[in-house]
């Protein structure tokens, strides 16, 4: 049987009336704050296509998506950063930047929302191997970048009753991205247990996990590359027993590297691989803050450390300055260069 999408999504729309998915764009509409009356899914699929679709008005969304990849088909959710004629790179990344984060939320309060499904992304012309759901920690500025959340079928086990499932399945996670519900994390929350500390490195080094996962994308070789180092410099000067890393935070998301204390005070360092230290600094400021000062109470944190492959310009150094005497915060920045 060879697939067509065409026939797919013909399909789809005419059985979506009976699953909360088919009232997609008009949930679309309550999000925004509309009113109207604008029914079903609604699938673009563009007229250079190799293949795919998704829902009207996904590319500055958390798009519902359809692909055929190899006769097979995948259907889920998806973050596109491939410019088109009417979006270019930076406005995909004004669109989507808050909705991975919002994503990323999500997965981290919920890391068992979605255990048969699974995660893959495509980046400069090369698909991933596929992994477990979980937040996405990898470089977005990686060339013609592609994320995907969901299943795939051949020919033989398509179901389009199953794909409508899955979809419905994603929808409060659609919600959640789209800024119409927090409904799922505030149950996640109350059962979340908190920050707990356990000294020891969990990280390979990278022949090890260039052995196992050949095809890991670079920048979580090179992130793994710094915090295995990094571990090793704070373990030779604190002690094995004090310095941990992927420590639980009570957010969801792990802390890249801890250091206990005598006191039983903390440091938490998060580890970019940006060449820019600005960068590295915007991406890790809200994730170090989440840590430490989150909602409920915590471990009483004395150092907030961000860390970089480069060392600190005069610009970077003025913000971080600026930080620290406006607001008390406890932060500062550190490089460790990439190892050879």
């Amino acid at each position: 049987m060879e697939l067509d999408l065409r026939s797919i999504v013909t399909e789809l729309n005419s059985l979506a009336e009976d699953y909360r998915v088919g009232n997609l764009q008009q949930l679309r509409w309550i999000i925004r704050g509309r009113s109207g009356n604008r029914n079903g899914m609604r699938w673009v699929i563009p007229k250079d296509s190799d293949g795919y679709a998704f829902h009207w008005g996904g590319r500055k969304e958390l798009q519902f998506n359809l692909g055929i990849e190899d006769n097979r088909i995948r259907y889920g959710v998806a973050f596109s950063f491939e410019p088109s004629s009417s979006y270019s790179v930076d406005d995909l990344h004004g669109f989507l930047d808050p909705k991975i984060e919002r994503f990323n939320d999500y997965l981290g309060w919920n890391p068992d929302e979605y255990p048969t499904m699974k995660m893959w992304h495509w980046a400069n012309g090369e698909r991933s191997k596929e992994f477990r759901a979980g937040p996405i920690r990898m470089n977005l500025y990686e060339p013609d970048l592609f994320i995907f959340l969901g299943r795939i079928s051949t020919p033989d086990n398509w179901n389009p009753h199953g794909v409508l499932k899955t979809f419905d399945e994603l929808l409060p996670l659609y919600e959640h991205v789209e800024g119409h519900s927090s409904s799922s994390l505030r149950r996640q929350r109350r059962g979340t247990v908190g920050f707990s500390f356990k000294p020891g490195c969990t990280i390979k080094s990278r022949r090890t996990i260039a052995k196992l996962h050949p095809g890991i994308s670079n920048i979580r070789l090179r992130h793994n590359d710094m915090q295995f180092a990094l571990y090793g410099k704070l373990a030779s000067k604190y002690g094995k027993d004090n310095v941990g890393t992927e420590n639980p935070s009570g957010n969801g998301l792990p802390i890249d590297v801890v250091v206990k204390y005598e006191d039983i005070t903390y440091s938490f360092y998060e580890i970019k691989t940006s060449h820019v230290p600005r960068i590295c600094i915007r991406e890790a400021i809200g994730q170090l803050l989440e840590y430490a000062f989150w909602i409920g109470g915590g471990p009483v944190v004395k150092h907030l450390v961000v860390v970089g492959p480069n060392p600190m310009d005069d610009e970077a150094e003025e913000y971080l300055s600026e930080l620290k005497g406006k607001f008390g915060l406890p932060i500062s920045y550190d490089h460790y260069p990439l190892p050879d």
